[in-house]
């Protein structure tokens, strides 16, 4: 396992694994939302899920994740093909965090305000 840093509103570590693709598959109803495409990817450590559908089966592959981002910490965690895109999943966060403390703290001091 090979382990990034980079300062970007804080520490991002980004983690990589190299996995061989044993299955591709999508997922959705196919209306207006579409479907996604996934892969999945498998090493002596687990299975990985990996959003898209650019490498074949059989394909050895490196992915990444930023271990503090929300794709990470859930029920079904998410891997990427690009160390940049694992990073900015945490920018992304980090800025829509951001953006909703904002409006509540503004929220919070008009309402408070008002009475």
């Amino acid at each position: 396992m090979i382990t990034y840093s980079k300062e970007a509103f804080g520490n991002t570590k980004i983690i990589s694994q190299e996995v061989v693709i044993i299955d591709k598959y999508e997922t959705g109803n196919g209306g207006k939302t579409g479907n996604s495409y996934y892969m999945k990817g498998i090493n002596d450590n687990g299975e990985y899920k990996i959003p898209g559908d650019k490498y074949d089966i059989g394909d050895t592959v490196t992915v990444y994740q930023n271990p503090n981002s929300a794709n990470a910490k859930g029920s079904d965690p998410q891997w990427y093909t690009s160390a940049e895109y694992a990073k900015g999943t945490s920018t992304a966060g980090f800025v829509f965090f951001t953006v909703l403390a904002i409006i509540d703290a503004a929220f919070l001091y008009y309402n408070k305000k008002a009475k």
